[in-house]
């Protein structure tokens, strides 16, 4: 075998190793996908049952008490961290020099007479 053939050989080769990495790397990226969709689903779930024990609470659930303690302390945290959130939210809209609208909750800027996104007069003590 001549120095061209052993080339040529060496370069059909790295061509299917470059192949099958290229196919490795697109099945890599499916299961990323599906774990991810895994992800949002389970999120989903997370979220259907926090706005049911928002809106019910946990009166009629079956599950074991290790798994709603559990819950109890994951929607308590939540509670917690959303009102966080507001007042974090709070202190940027002060700020900002900002106010909600009394009617829609819209953000009113310190200096508006009237809401842009319902038009209802805005008092001076909003402003």
């Amino acid at each position: 075998m001549g120095f061209l053939d052993k080339a040529k050989a060496l370069g059909s080769k790295t061509v299917e190793e470059g192949k099958k990495y290229a196919e490795i790397t697109k099945l890599n990226m499916e299961i990323s996908t599906i774990q991810e969709q895994i992800k949002e689903n389970k999120i989903a779930i997370g979220d259907a049952f926090v706005n049911l024990n928002a809106n019910s609470g946990l009166e009629g659930i079956v599950l074991p008490e290790p798994v709603l303690s559990q819950i109890r302390e994951f929607n308590d945290k939540i509670i917690q961290f959303t009102q966080n959130i507001q007042n974090l939210q709070n202190k940027i809209d002060e700020l900002k020099n900002v106010g909600k609208c009394l009617e829609c909750g819209a953000d009113i800027a310190g200096n508006e007479k009237f809401c842009s996104k319902c038009g209802t007069i805005i008092p001076e003590a909003v402003q």
